[in-house]
């Protein structure tokens, strides 16, 4: 729901909501109570313990079935296109692997304390 879409009418306590036109209703506003409004808009929220996920881009519903479609029946799709590693990323992912293998956690500020490799001052 988008702010500049809403407009409130004190005198008569109702809450108008524009945007793009209705399929099925033939028209591109809905007129509601507050309270109606409220409820509408404590519908987005989750449930105590409970995550709301939302996948958008290369992840969304959509997008994995444009690429379903246009990969050949058996093949698996793309993986999605990763930038490639700078060196001072590549010297902390090497250095994060040798810890992680060592069992070595890091010190107060959770850098792994490991011979030979400084990755605090990539630049």
């Amino acid at each position: 729901m988008s702010l500049e879409k809403m407009t409130y009418d004190a005198a008569t306590g109702s809450v108008i909501y524009r945007s793009k036109m209705h399929a099925s209703l033939k028209r591109n506003f809905q007129v509601m109570s507050g309270a109606e409004w409220l409820e509408l808009l404590c519908r987005h929220i989750p449930d105590r313990y409970e995550h709301l996920v939302r996948y958008a881009g290369w992840y969304s519903n959509r997008a994995s079935g444009e690429r379903v479609k246009k990969a050949s029946p058996g093949a698996a799709p793309p993986a999605p296109s990763e930038e490639p590693m700078t060196d001072c990323a590549a010297r902390a992912k090497a250095v994060w692997a040798q810890a992680d293998s060592q069992g070595v956690r890091g010190g107060s500020l959770g850098v792994p304390q490991v011979q030979g490799a400084d990755v605090r001052h990539c630049a």
